[in-house]
């Protein structure tokens, strides 16, 4: 474990998903406190995640420069998006349900 750069409630409030320094994202279940998803695929310490308004789908910001979707359900990284110049500082989806958890979008040290 590494230092907690950013905390998210799911949906339900019975998990936290946290990402760390150490490139990782971490699913916590709330009533035990143990951790039932590790997500790894970033090259730099996470800065920023989201979770979709059905809880199905997180997504991640880092200084390497990359935003990831992951399924909660699978642990599994669905995509990888590179288009950041920068560290990438914030993500979010929106409410729209209809189009499978919502859009994403993300922010970053490039002005974008």
């Amino acid at each position: 474990l590494a230092d907690v750069q950013t905390v998210r409630w799911h949906p339900n409030c019975n998990y936290i998903l946290t990402g760390s320094a150490d490139c990782s994202l971490r699913l916590w279940d709330v009533s035990g406190g143990a951790c039932v998803r590790l997500l790894c695929g970033h090259t730099g310490p996470v800065t920023c995640a989201a979770i979709s308004a059905d809880g199905r789908y997180a997504a991640s910001g880092s200084a390497d420069k990359s935003v990831r979707l992951w399924d909660l359900g699978s642990g599994k990284q669905i995509a990888r998006y590179a288009a950041h110049a920068g560290a990438v500082w914030s993500v979010a989806f929106s409410h729209d349900e209809g189009s499978g958890g919502g859009v994403l979008a993300s922010g970053g040290a490039d002005s974008a």
